[in-house]
């Protein structure tokens, strides 16, 4: 299964493509110094250029129309590059404030890039196009009262984008969570989804939601009820793609990786990490990789 190590090192996160070419961009330390990604193409090995200054967690690759994009933060600007040339832009934007997040999604055709300025009760996102550089607009959304954007990556598909978020409850036990669901082409929020727990995941149209004892799946854009999964452990780390028609989840506790397919109950395989995760991807080939404090590790899942 995860049988080889496509990188040494002390690595934080982890994305993959979800169509097309199977390409893969991690995150972590170089030498000590941390902030360093870079992109691989999972087929044929090849890797671009070390990509400096980037932040723990405040980075987005993808795949859109005119290729692989990555997108970060860096000194309160939003930078864009081909992660496999090195050619990098600084995208221009009034606040001289670091965004919430940063994403990639895709509006009238073109990859764009989406930033969120917080706070969650009256957010503003704005989108650059990731090719050219150039604006492409700009929208507020209200989050909701007592709310706090939770800081992880912003998830997409198509023109759709989820934000998790936090909301302190009414009566004072704590916060539940949500993600919110933006058409970064209509310039509104369409949908508010409650979940189980933080961690969340997107496989095509659908979302993945795990918490305690419960992975939830459902349609992006409208909520609908797909599935409900039991979970054995809480997980720490979590990935989802559409593998072969099929939606696929992964999930990790400490350095315990269960798979599962949406279509079944119960999970289909484990796989055993030489150290525990720190970030899960999953790529549209059924490549999955685990970023860890030891290496990146890679493997193809079994059919």
């Amino acid at each position: 299964m995860l049988t080889s190590l496509l990188a040494p090192g002390e690595f934080d996160g982890v994305a993959a493509t979800a169509s097309g070419d199977a390409l893969a961009f991690a995150s972590g330390s170089a030498n000590g110094h941390g902030g360093v990604g870079r992109a691989w193409n999972l087929r044929t090995g090849a890797a671009g250029p070390p990509i400096p200054d980037l932040p723990d967690g405040l980075w987005a690759f993808a795949l859109v129309p005119g290729g692989p994009v990555a997108a970060w933060c860096h000194r309160d600007r939003v930078h864009v590059c081909d992660p496999f040339t090195g050619a990098e832009r600084e995208l221009d934007h009034e606040r001289a404030v670091q965004p919430d997040l940063v994403g990639l999604a895709e509006r009238h055709g073109r990859g764009v890039v989406v930033a969120v300025f917080g706070p969650a009760g009256d957010a503003e996102v704005v989108l650059w196009d990731a090719g050219t550089g150039e604006p492409a607009g700009e929208f507020g959304v209200w989050l909701g009262h007592r709310s706090a954007i939770d800081g992880q990556p912003l998830h997409a598909t198509g023109r759709l984008v989820g934000i998790a978020c936090d909301a302190e409850r009414g009566d004072g036990t704590g916060a539940e969570h949500y993600v919110g669901v933006l058409d970064v082409e209509r310039g509104e929020e369409v949908a508010r989804l409650a979940g189980p727990g933080r961690l969340t995941a997107v496989a095509g149209p659908v979302l993945v939601q795990a918490g305690p004892g419960e992975l939830r799946v459902r349609r992006l854009a409208t909520g609908d009820h797909l599935a409900a999964l039991a979970l054995p452990d809480a997980p720490d780390t979590l990935a989802a793609a559409t593998v072969a028609g099929r939606t696929v989840i992964v999930t990790g506790t400490g350095d315990r990786l269960l798979t599962w397919d949406v279509a079944r109950a119960r999970p289909v395989h484990r796989i055993d990490l030489p150290a525990p995760a720190t970030d899960l991807a999953l790529a549209a080939d059924g490549t999955l990789l685990a970023a860890t404090r030891t290496g990146l590790h890679t493997g193809r899942l079994p059919a």
